[in-house]
């Protein structure tokens, strides 16, 4: 997808589009490795609870639906790219302890413990 090639923080889409509809232009996003952590917000006119729903299911991380304030729309975009970052920094602090403890031998008592591998 073309998505990837942007590399983007956050993805604003809507639901009602013309030949590929919102929901599966986000399921695809999220089956693509190089977009699948990037948070979906679903900004759409359609308000009804099956749909908010549906889009929470294909992968969609917020639904805003209009009239919307901009202040509102500001406030989540800024929440979620928060959230991605402090989620990215969490799986590179892991990443190097993960690595680590699975690759030295630790012993307990003469043995391997896996209950150690993270302490």
């Amino acid at each position: 997808m073309r998505a990837a090639l942007a590399e983007p923080d956050l993805i604003l889409l809507d639901i009602v589009m013309p030949g590929l509809d919102g929901f599966e232009a986000c399921r695809r996003l999220k089956a693509d490795a190089d977009t699948r952590d990037v948070p979906v917000i679903f900004m759409t006119g359609l308000s009804d609870a099956k749909q908010i729903v549906s889009g929470f299911a294909v992968g969609g991380v917020d639904y805003i639906t209009k009239p919307f304030q901009v202040e509102e729309v500001l406030a989540r975009i800024n929440t979620h790219i928060a959230l991605r970052r402090a989620n990215s920094e969490l799986k590179q602090a892991y990443q190097p302890r993960k690595t680590w403890c699975t690759t030295k031998s630790w012993r307990h008592s003469g043995r391997w413990s896996p209950a150690l591998r993270m302490n």
